[in-house]
């Protein structure tokens, strides 16, 4: 972000004011939120900046049917919540550990993970897994997107001008019937993932998978779920040949990209490792209905 190009600063404090600033704003706006990702860029484009910090979205809340994360939480909020804990195995506690450095941490925002799209937000794959939704605000009122459509291109994902207010994680998704696990690789504990990925499995009655999710970012465009793996896993035990079969297919389902950190190839090789961990990490520690 080249901040000399920044003339105008909002700092709006209701979502009313704020959704008014974004449709006048135009292209030439942005959304800030915590400001770990923002600071970087080199957009010269952006004239104005939109100050989220002062809207009623941090908070972290356990309604009827899901769990409620507003998006200017902060990361470590997530490391803090007690309740999490148990939610899911510590899954998404798990990710938040492995965010950045601790400095990263209390700045970084959940919402602003996810709206940043980057193809390997950590905070990403963990709630692809618990099937999250996103609750977004327009000028035409707001709405509920699953997470997996909300990604639109890398570095894109608010769609038609939205401000995602809250991140909503169904209860059932954290089941103690299922086994949960996280994986990160990069160059240091530190930097931001080269590929990152998690799984849930759940095993019926007679010992065979009866539910996976598999997500995994850093392998296209934006972070996805292996969706041919999920439904190469249902029905099978949990095998390191049935494994392996599933992992066959995930070059059906990604782009890996290119960049400073990594080749495509080499992201390839890498992810096919993680998927492998995430999966054997359930299926050892998972237990019949």
């Amino acid at each position: 972000m080249s901040w000399s190009n920044i003339e105008r600063f909002y700092r709006p404090e209701t979502i009313s004011a704020a959704i008014n600033l974004v449709q006048q704003s135009g292209d030439k706006g942005s959304l800030l939120a915590g400001g770990t990702d923002i600071a970087v860029k080199c957009d010269a484009s952006v004239r104005s900046l939109i100050d989220l910090s002062r809207l009623p979205l941090n908070f972290l809340r356990q309604r009827k049917d899901y769990w409620a994360i507003g998006a200017m939480t902060r990361v470590t909020k997530l490391i803090e919540s007690d309740a999490l804990k148990s939610y899911g195995d510590g899954l998404l506690i798990s990710a938040a550990q492995r965010f950045g450095s601790k400095q990263i941490r209390n700045m970084a925002t959940v919402g602003g993970n996810l709206a940043n799209a980057s193809p390997v937000a950590d905070l990403a794959p963990p709630l692809l897994v618990f099937d999250a939704w996103v609750l977004l605000a327009s000028e035409c009122g707001r709405r509920l997107l699953p997470l997996d459509e909300f990604f639109l291109a890398a570095h894109n994902s608010p769609r038609q001008r939205e401000i995602l207010l809250e991140l909503r994680i169904p209860i059932r998704a954290g089941r103690k019937c299922c086994t949960w696990s996280f994986r990160k690789f990069g160059r240091t504990v530190c930097d931001i993932a080269l590929v990152n990925a998690a799984s849930a499995v759940s095993l019926g009655r007679d010992g065979r998978c009866e539910w996976a999710r598999v997500a995994v970012g850093g392998i296209a465009p934006v972070p996805i779920r292996l969706k041919n793996v999920e439904n190469r896993l249902r029905g099978e035990e949990l095998t390191g040949k049935t494994i392996d079969r599933a992992c066959e297919l995930i070059g059906s389902e990604i782009e890996p990209i290119s960049d400073l950190r990594g080749s495509a190839d080499y992201r390839k090789e890498i992810a096919s490792g993680m998927v492998r961990e995430v999966l054997s990490e359930c299926g050892s520690r998972a237990v019949p209905l």
